[in-house]
């Protein structure tokens, strides 16, 4: 193709450019403005904690329960700032929990165990916590 015609169809087409990129870039900003959709939930791991556990014999064993938090997007970063204060509470509710014997193996209410920890995040860091997902518990 010659020169002048590839300069004549490039001319051409910058008038039909000049009207649809701008309508093209509102479509854009309208669908970033409506939201992609609902919120994307945020998880923050706290790990695994380990405690050690005694039965009736003397026997000593351990438990590792592993941790995960569902929080609220806006909250993310307040729950990432205070995670040692949270890990602390959390370390102190497992070994309470070994100690009454609530921590056997087969025994245990994931349950109750769930909500024994909610509570005790609740006091630490009320706001944004949504659950407290138990990754791993595992007895040995």
């Amino acid at each position: 193709m010659p020169l002048n015609r590839r300069c004549a169809l490039l001319l051409a087409a910058l008038p039909l450019a000049a009207i649809v990129l701008p309508a093209w870039a509102a479509r854009a900003e309208e669908k970033e403005k409506e939201g992609a959709g609902p919120p994307k939930q945020v998880f923050v791991a706290l790990g695994d904690f380990t405690v050690n556990l005694r039965d009736k014999e003397g026997q000593f064993g351990f438990v590792v329960v592993g941790i995960t938090l569902d929080v609220a997007p806006q909250a993310a970063n307040q729950i990432k700032e205070v995670t040692p204060r949270l890990k602390e509470t959390l370390t102190r509710r497992l070994m309470a929990l070994a100690d009454r014997g609530a921590l056997t193996p087969g025994e245990t209410d994931t349950v109750a165990l769930k909500a024994s920890l909610a509570d005790a995040l609740q006091k630490v860091s009320a706001d944004g916590i949504k659950d407290v997902l138990i990754t791993r518990l595992l007895f040995g």
